[in-house]
């Protein structure tokens, strides 16, 4: 059987998937993602995510017949390399010991905007990441930076190349003129290259008969598949695990997405999506599946499937889905990155374990409605949503989500999406569009989620009330 292999370099697991030619997942392989830890600062440990990679790819081609590759990984994390390997392994995405001096601050701003870069200034971004690791490793000698997607198709082809949403995370593109910002790059003395860049899905080269096709993002990458998988059209992609990424895809109309400033009260960010005057509009969310694991840890309960299940059906069987506490969390839109922390706004002394459960259901469901009315701006109402990730296995928590929303949540059959989105580049790569068309005509949506009138009704007025928190400053009492 011929496959299109896809791997996915995550936090936690890298993941591969062989996607037949019609267009089928026929299996996942996973493992721990390697880390290793000097002094207080997380890298990857990216000789054994190679090593990874290279086992899963002996086992899948002892059983199948390979085509084509792709990798998708984590944002923001950046190899130094030279000599055609690594100088040093990657900082992880979440490190947070980078920061710019006062000089490097003035020049990153004299030759940024939001109007560039499409996002706002951030030290975990892959810029700051090179910086810190220029002042604190011995990096003599560096050709190239490239992101963990993008070395690990440098390794096996030697063309050192950038995807689109892998360069939107680094703070040096012009995601309008979709070139680099060779200006910043050169004012702050980086040593050597970024590489090229194109668009997810490009043919890089071939090793060995397989073609090696680019992916990037992880999120990114999974909105790929979603995008590819509705015959390149408009759709909002939900990606639901400890984070949450609300994403869009919209064309460009007059200029409509070059901003000064993020777009509403949920913030986010503006990318070069697939093709030009394309863009990804990226709404996140950094707490959301660890906000629900922090509420049942609360509760006494843990975090167990069957904790979970007891909780839902007390919260499916209140005759009233009235909530009776308000949240504000770090990484939301009323407390920003800088406050990593969750506060509870307004809790009666008597509540039941369900209650406050059910309250963040309604509080996640709220921030994601946000969210989306600043997407919405730019996407037509019939846009399909479509959700994955570890929580579309709460499906009270849709329930409830659906409702607030007011629209139909279309739950995608595999938690391994953005793996499958680097399968589908390489399958894009390799031109086949024989593959693509069997891809479509998969159930890839697994289950339908309708929002329930009862709970619609009843919440009707939850949304008006978090907008009056924002407008009094009622967070401002935990800043």
């Amino acid at each position: 059987m011929n496959i299109y292999i896809g791997i996915d370099i995550g936090t936690t697991n890298t993941k591969a998937v062989a996607v037949s030619q019609s267009g089928r997942v026929e299996k996942v392989i996973k493992a721990e993602t390697p880390k290793k830890t000097a002094g207080s600062v997380q890298y990857f440990d990216i000789a054994r995510i190679e090593s990874i990679v290279d086992a899963f790819t002996e086992s899948l081609s002892a059983e199948y017949t390979v085509l084509g590759i792709g990798f998708s990984s984590v944002g923001e994390s950046v190899v130094p390399v030279a000599k055609g390997r690594a100088l040093h392994d990657p900082l992880v995405w979440h490190e947070s010991c980078t920061s710019e001096t006062e000089d490097e601050r003035r020049i990153i701003e004299k030759y940024t905007s939001y109007r560039i870069t499409g996002i706002a200034p951030y030290i975990r971004l892959s810029l700051y990441k090179m910086l810190w690791m220029m002042r604190n490793l011995d990096l003599a000698g560096v050709e190239y930076w490239l992101p963990i997607s993008s070395y690990l198709i440098y390794r096996k082809t030697g063309a050192a190349v950038w995807d689109t949403s892998q360069a939107c995370r680094s703070f040096l593109i012009d995601v309008h003129e979709r070139r680099w910002n060779t200006e910043l790059f050169a004012a702050l003395a980086l040593p050597g290259s970024l590489g090229e860049l194109s668009y997810m899905g490009a043919r890089i080269g071939t090793e060995s008969g397989i073609t090696y096709g680019l992916a990037g993002h992880d999120h990114v990458t999974g909105l790929f598949a979603v995008y590819n998988f509705f015959d390149r059209g408009n759709v909002i992609y939900d990606s639901m695990g400890t984070a949450a990424v609300i994403t869009a895809i919209a064309d460009e109309r007059e200029g409509e997405l070059h901003l000064d400033a993020p777009d509403g009260a949920a913030g986010g960010a503006i990318g070069a999506a697939f093709r030009d005057r394309q863009y990804y509009l990226l709404k996140p969310f950094r707490y959301f599946g660890l906000f629900i694991s922090r509420l049942m840890e609360l509760t006494g309960r843990g975090t167990s499937s069957e904790a979970f299940r007891e909780v839902n059906d007390s919260i499916a069987k209140l005759s009233s889905v009235r909530p009776k506490a308000y949240f504000a969390v770090g990484g939301d839109v009323f407390l920003g990155n800088a406050r990593e922390r969750l506060n509870i706004l307004n809790m009666s002394l008597d509540v039941k374990d369900y209650e406050l459960v059910q309250s963040g259901y309604v509080y996640l469901g709220v921030i994601s409605r946000l969210m989306l009315s600043d997407l919405m701006k730019y996407c037509g109402g019939s846009t399909p949503y479509l959700a994955g990730g570890a929580v579309t296995k709460d499906e009270v928590f849709l329930r409830y989500k659906a409702s607030i929303l007011g629209r139909e949540i279309l739950v995608l059959d595999t938690d391994e999406i953005s793996a499958l989105g680097a399968a589908v580049a390489a399958a894009v790569a390799s031109g086949d569009e024989d593959m693509l068309a069997s891809f479509r005509a998969n159930p890839l949506v697994r289950k339908r989620i309708y929002p329930d009138e009862r709970i619609a009704r009843e919440l009707e007025g939850v949304y008006e009330e978090y907008g009056e928190i924002m407008k009094s400053g009622s967070s401002s009492l935990f800043r």
